[in-house]
């Protein structure tokens, strides 16, 4: 059973930022202003992760959403910026350098995996903390689409399973969640049992 250390405006906040940030993160694509909508998203996003670890007892995931994130953009920055350097190694012949660059792309991609690890660890205990498949379905097709960057499929992948998170945070429904917590307080406290989300 789920027990519930804030209220309603807490759930309520945790949805608006969640669907927010999920959005904004979506909307990467576009020319320019994509990358500040990125940055906001991810944000916002990790606001409500930390809302949701202040009033959930027993839940501990803000500190990997901020692995996941940090993790995922250091990669993305060291490999672009490699994969850059490997281009004007092999237009200048510098065979050292093309080398390290892609020692340096390879490392690059390990990390990524695990910043797309650290992420589906977070959905998974969304899913754990609300039920919802989509958390579930998030979780996985994000971290699919990390592995298969490479390919086209891994953007398709990791788009869908943002989706799949957004509908998520979508579907909290306060109400049921306010029954729940009004019904865990009717019970005495030594008979509470607090579950092991993590």
């Amino acid at each position: 059973m789920k027990l519930l250390k804030g209220g309603n405006n807490e759930l309520a906040k945790v949805r608006y930022l969640g669907s927010l940030g999920i959005f904004l993160i979506m909307l990467f694509w576009i020319p320019k202003l994509g990358i500040f909508l990125f940055i906001l998203g991810n944000i916002l996003f990790l606001l409500a992760i930390k809302t949701i670890e202040e009033i959930y007892y027993n839940i501990s995931i803000y500190h990997r959403s901020l692995y996941a994130f940090g993790i995922s953009m250091f990669s993305l920055i060291t490999g672009i910026a490699s994969l850059l350097i490997s281009v004007a190694a092999i237009a200048n012949h510098n065979k050292y350098l093309l080398i390290s660059s892609v020692v340096i792309i390879a490392i690059s991609y390990i990390l990524w995996i695990i910043g797309g690890y650290y992420y589906r660890d977070v959905f998974l205990t969304l899913y754990s903390v609300f039920n919802f498949d989509s958390f579930k379905w998030a979780g996985n097709l994000i971290f699919i689409g990390y592995i298969a960057l490479v390919f086209s499929i891994g953007i398709i992948a990791i788009f869908i399973g943002l989706l799949c998170a957004l509908l998520g945070f979508l579907s909290i429904n306060i109400e049921n969640e306010k029954n729940m917590r009004n019904e865990s307080q009717r019970i005495p406290n030594n008979d509470k049992r607090i579950p092991n989300l993590v």
